[in-house]
């Protein structure tokens, strides 16, 4: 029961700015050391499941079969020319699910097709935060950490060349 007084907006307003202060430092040492464990590669941190692999532990994966054989559907079906929305259509209807059960959209078909994590290399520290202007920016490619042989591979790398080059025909073409 104590009424508003002015001294109380300067003391707020003084720890609002301490706390926002206090979170950029923390956020900046926070991504220092994940750019270290990146570039020492020493730790992939990745947290979200991914199609065609099973995470075993810390930094350990395993092919999923299943998932590999519905990958290994997806690159048959860009070698007979179909396109995403053809491919997403066929998988979901030969049982192709995500990890949480639900339609894989053409969007994510392409993503996973286009990924070099289907070969086995990883790369990270693509994007990066601006905690000033309150946005993700892109990185130059010098700036990404590649790392080869992080997963399993669910196909060759030539393999992995070869439907590239599809895609990118079918891409010119249209």
């Amino acid at each position: 029961r104590k009424f508003y007084q002015s001294e109380d907006a300067l003391v707020t307003g003084i720890k609002a700015i301490l706390a926002e202060e206090f979170s950029k430092e923390l956020s900046a040492k926070i991504k220092n050391a994940h750019r270290r464990r990146q570039q020492k590669q020493s730790g992939l941190n990745i947290t979200r499941e991914m199609f065609g692999w099973n995470k075993t532990g810390k930094d350990e994966f395993e092919v999923n079969p299943q998932e590999a054989v519905y990958f290994s559907m997806a690159c048959q079906l860009v070698e007979a020319g179909c396109g995403f929305r053809k491919i997403s259509n066929v998988l979901y209807d030969a049982g192709a699910r995500s990890k949480s059960g639900k339609r894989i959209s053409e969007v994510q078909w392409r993503n996973m097709l286009r990924s070099p994590r289907a070969y086995g290399t990883v790369i990270l520290h693509r994007k990066e935060y601006d905690f000033i202007r309150k946005e993700k920016k892109e990185l130059p490619k010098e700036e990404w950490v590649v790392i080869d042989n992080a997963l399993p591979a669910l196909i060759s790398f030539e393999y992995y060349e070869r439907i590239q080059a599809l895609l990118d025909t079918r891409a010119k073409r249209t």
